[in-house]
């Protein structure tokens, strides 16, 4: 537990009113915030209803979307990984890498091989999730 003092506002710390969840409203029983949900979900439905509704101008409309996208930005899918990786390498030489997250008195929660191995299954997850829904649409689609 940590104790009051480790717990206080630091005398940079600033001072708000807001507090977190205030604008949210509750809708069936789920408590979500107002103007990203539902524009969120009205244009999820709305591209859902149309995609239904009009299923050949929906599949013409993008596999032209997707072939122009892998044309004009094949690159940009090649180099953004480089330069993310490049400008990881670079924050965590610079002196921003010397920054501690949680303040000069953290402690890590956990030891390193808990780290490696829980990132190891976050990236089996995530190819889990991606590669469950694309390859069957990849071998429905003759991708």
């Amino acid at each position: 537990m940590p104790d009051s003092e480790a717990s206080a506002p630091h005398d940079d710390a600033y001072e708000t009113d807001y507090e977190i969840g205030q604008d949210n409203v509750e809708v069936l029983g789920l408590d979500v915030h107002n103007p990203v949900f539902f524009l969120a979900a009205s244009l999820i439905l709305a591209f859902a209803g149309l995609t239904l509704i009009f299923p050949e101008v929906a599949g013409n409309y993008l596999v032209t979307a997707k072939t122009y996208t892998l044309q004009s930005f094949d690159w940009l899918f090649a180099i953004t990984p480089v330069i993310v990786f490049v400008f990881c390498i670079g924050l965590m030489v610079s002196p921003l890498g010397r920054i501690r997250l949680g303040g000069a008195q953290a402690t890590p929660d956990f030891k390193m091989h808990s780290w490696i191995a829980m990132l190891f299954a976050a990236g089996v997850g995530i190819g889990f999730m991606f590669w469950g829904a694309a390859e069957p649409l990849a071998y429905y689609s003759d991708w």
